[in-house]
């Protein structure tokens, strides 16, 4: 990947082109966008410094005090973050429940909002459960809002093409605002937006996470790129990755311990106690595995969990031993 980035960098260079963001795009931050905007087949693409700021700066510019968002619970702090600012009226949904979504939808008074915006993950950063996107498109169909999909943690890896839970289920064209990172499978920094076209025109006069802030990198702009050609040419990653994810998922649930309802690389492994939730990640560290511990108030009481993240680097050896080790210390923790 760092042989693709050094040639893109050398095509394409780092001169300045137009834009009103502070730190000044070069023309790979151009190629960038464009590339995103085909990757996952819409229109365009805006690109933020990071993935948080992309959903702080698009939430908050594209709702207003007259309009209405509707958001599943467990959504990602940036997304709250930004319907905070966005001074929006807003309601909550259960996690992944369409029916109380249809139920909000069905008791609301349209005629009070402009818009009605409905936010979700895709596949959800703590859990790994995947959202019931088909669902939430039926009801657009029948209620009439617009529906904005955080795939950051499916973007690269799900799908035929790789861009995310939306491509797997063929339901991309419904998606009104396609949100992901960098950071994850592109391995780089950075967020974006991808939309119609005059929707990312007013992100970039009314965004001020991307007018004030000075863009990524050209380095890092170039990184993505390349990574995104990875993706698109070597299908062999993604089938490892979902062999890998296969693997410990298997293990863990003949071990007894609980992983919820996950079916992506993110495998929780949910611990109620936090005494033994916080003895067991520090236990796994000393014998060299590395997890986070994620509690009360990241995720609501009794539903602590350790949050183990599959890669394609992975070796059938590394689960192998992970396994072998959580099977002790879960014994002598009494977790399992």
């Amino acid at each position: 990947m760092i042989q693709y980035a050094h040639q893109i960098l050398d095509e394409y260079g780092t001169g300045s082109g137009t834009s009103a963001v502070s730190g000044g795009f070069s023309k790979i931050h151009k190629v960038l966008e464009a590339e995103l905007a085909a990757f996952v087949k819409k229109p365009e693409a805006v690109l933020y410094a990071t993935g948080f700021t992309t959903n702080i700066g698009a939430i908050s510019s594209l709702a207003t005090p007259d309009d209405l968002i509707i958001v599943d619970r467990d959504s990602h702090a940036s997304i709250i973050d930004g319907i905070k600012m966005s001074k929006a009226d807003f309601r909550i949904f259960k996690h992944n429940n369409p029916e109380h979504l249809e139920q909000i939808l069905k008791s609301i008074n349209r005629s009070k909002y402009g818009n009605i915006i409905v936010i979700t993950e895709s596949v959800f950063s703590m859990s790994g459960e995947e959202a019931p996107l088909l669902e939430y498109c039926k009801l657009k169909d029948k209620y009439g809002f617009y529906l904005f999909v955080d795939e950051a943690h499916a973007f690269g890896f799900y799908g035929q093409n790789g861009s995310g839970l939306a491509e797997k289920l063929q339901c991309t064209n419904q998606i009104d605002f396609f949100m992901s990172t960098l950071s994850k499978a592109t391995a780089s920094i950075g967020g974006f937006i991808a939309t119609e076209k005059h929707f990312c025109y007013f992100l970039r006069v009314n965004s001020n996470p991307y007018l004030f802030q000075a863009c990524l990198s050209p380095v890092d702009a170039a990184v993505s790129v390349a990574a995104l050609k990875i993706i698109k040419e070597d299908k062999t990653l993604p089938q490892k990755l979902w062999s890998n994810t296969t693997l410990l998922r298997t293990q863990l649930q003949s071990l007894g311990f609980d992983v919820g309802k996950s079916k992506s690389p993110i495998v929780p492994l949910y611990v109620s106690d936090e005494i033994k939730l916080a003895k067991l990640c520090k236990e796994l560290y000393k014998n060299g595995i590395f997890t986070n511990w994620v509690s009360y108030p990241v995720v609501s009481k009794k539903h602590g969990r350790l949050r183990f993240v599959v890669t394609a680097n992975h070796t059938e050896q590394q689960i192998a031993k992970t396994i072998e080790i959580l099977k002790d210390l879960g014994k002598k923790i009494e977790i399992i």
